[in-house]
């Protein structure tokens, strides 16, 4: 049995060892309760609750009637008394207290301060409290009260935090189950959170990209092999716009580019190679038609000003990059599955997603890229039933997508 502190503060002051409930079978049923809390002289109310706990957890999720929600989660079976971080040990994982406004912005979370993305910040201390007061495991109620200081980032290079304190947190008789309730899967939330390329029959390793996100912007992204790290990418914003993505390989920068916009459309795309102490610059013109104008620029680190042709960026009705022509006589066709892109969801992909003379996806899958009349990649798609890629595969190349 995991460190539970089996004693818990009654309104007495007594500190009474941790039981199971004795009343198993009480009379008559209670009927259904809620949970509610107070905080910034606000009184939450919840209208649903989902709340389930088996032989090894307990997670129970209240919604109030605005769409805000609390969780808790425990790693365990609970019982009488209570939990604090200093039950489990520092690689546990599975207690959560969080708070989400439910307004598509990032929650605030009960996390350790003496290990983890907040151990370092002076102004965050851990005072997450969850007290179990009463568990009827004939009706399936359970009772309990919590605080926790709520602690989230709040800029994009996780330097800046922001707080919010729930000291008055009480759920009375909720109804739980046994069994694991799927709630209806939101397709605007979904992230892939990793990929890993494989390639069959070749002497080649699989290789894994591992992201990381803030809401729904990607910070990192970690790529290795069975060696060990490969490179690591970093995305910087500025608002909902990609600003900066930087590659480095032990912790040396090798390239980066950087997107300038106006008006929230890209202007302006450069790309450092800082090994090879080369870069090209590329111009956009947002032509009337909905096209794009290119003229492309080579040169060193400092200035880009050797003209290196020019392209034109066409779009299909999707707003996805069909065609790119360029002044070199080469052409570009790419063809689209009508499921969701992998990275629909992470902001900022959709304004660059013709850069380089590269289409990638904004809300579709690219199936394919035909050059000069012949396919450069003809990838075909296995999905999840919510319509993203599982599985795609192409001559010699296998990908697999997780979320």
């Amino acid at each position: 049995m995991k460190k539970l502190l089996f004693i818990f503060f009654i309104a007495s002051g007594l500190f009474v060892s941790c039981v199971e409930n004795p009343e198993e079978k009480p009379t008559p049923l209670p009927p259904p309760g809620n949970l509610s809390a107070t905080f910034d002289n606000q009184n939450f109310q919840s209208v649903t609750t989902v709340t389930v706990i088996d032989a090894v957890s307990m997670s129970l999720k209240a919604t109030s009637a605005d769409g805000s929600y609390f969780k808790i989660t425990l790693p365990e079976n609970p019982l009488l008394g209570t939990y604090t971080w200093d039950v489990f040990d520092a690689g546990v994982t599975g207690f959560s207290l969080e708070y989400n406004e439910g307004i598509g912005t990032d929650s605030y979370i009960a996390a350790r301060d003496d290990a983890g993305a907040f151990a370092n910040f002076p102004t965050y201390t851990d005072n997450a409290q969850l007290v179990i007061l009463g568990i009827d495991r004939f009706n399936k109620r359970i009772s309990g009260r919590f605080m926790f200081t709520g602690v989230r980032f709040t800029d994009d290079t996780q330097t800046a935090i922001e707080t919010k304190e729930f000291n008055y947190g009480n759920f009375f008789d909720i109804p739980y189950t046994a069994t694991a309730v799927v709630e209806p899967v939101d397709e605007n939330s979904i992230l892939p959170s990793k990929i890993i390329d494989s390639y069959p029959g070749q002497n080649i390793e699989d290789q894994t990209s591992i992201f990381t996100y803030l809401g729904k912007k990607i910070v990192k992204e970690v790529n290795t092999d069975s060696g060990g790290l490969l490179e690591t990418t970093r995305y910087t914003y500025t608002n909902n716009l990609i600003s900066k993505i930087e590659i480095e390989t032990d912790g040396i920068v090798d390239s980066r580019e950087i997107f300038e916009y106006n008006n929230n459309k890209l202007v302006s795309y450069t790309s450092f190679d800082i090994i090879g102490e080369i870069a090209i610059k590329e111009n956009y013109v947002h032509n009337l038609d909905g096209s794009i104008s290119v003229v492309r620029f080579t040169g060193d680190l400092t200035t880009q000003d050797i003209p290196d042709g020019t392209s034109t960026v066409r779009f299909n009705a999707d707003g996805e990059v069909s065609q790119i022509v360029f002044s070199s006589g080469l052409t570009k066709n790419y063809t689209y599955d009508n499921k969701n892109y992998v990275f629909k969801n992470v902001i900022g992909f959709d304004k660059i997603s013709f850069v380089d003379g590269e289409a990638t996806g904004i809300s579709r899958n690219i199936t394919s890229e035909i050059e000069g009349g012949l396919p450069n990649y003809d990838f075909q798609f296995t999905y999840t039933t919510a319509g993203f890629p599982l599985k795609s595969t192409d001559i010699g190349v296998e990908v697999n997508f997780f979320y």
